[in-house]
């Protein structure tokens, strides 16, 4: 049995709020669950349109139509693949 922990452990592990301020997002006021970037630095728009939920630790762009967790995240701020996200 592998002492390795598994991607969901990975996961579970990291707050998605403090990751994406730890990319230089910040936050209006917090309404629930839902914290709304002020400024949407996957993309250039003028209204943000991205979303970070706490109770699922992802994020969505509904500009865009996408989203995911904190690996797809890191995958795209950084651009690099998901192997390389998951090592970070």
């Amino acid at each position: 049995m592998s002492n390795n922990p598994s991607l969901d452990d990975i996961k579970s592990k990291i707050d998605i709020i403090s990751l994406a301020e730890s990319y230089g997002f910040e936050f209006e006021k917090p309404r629930g669950i839902r914290y709304r970037a002020r400024v949407n630095l996957l993309r250039d728009e003028k209204t943000s349109s991205i979303d970070f939920f706490t109770d699922s630790q992802k994020y969505y762009d509904r500009g865009a139509g996408t989203g995911g967790d904190c690996i797809d995240l890191i995958q795209h701020m950084e651009n690099i693949s998901q192997a390389e996200a998951i090592n970070k």
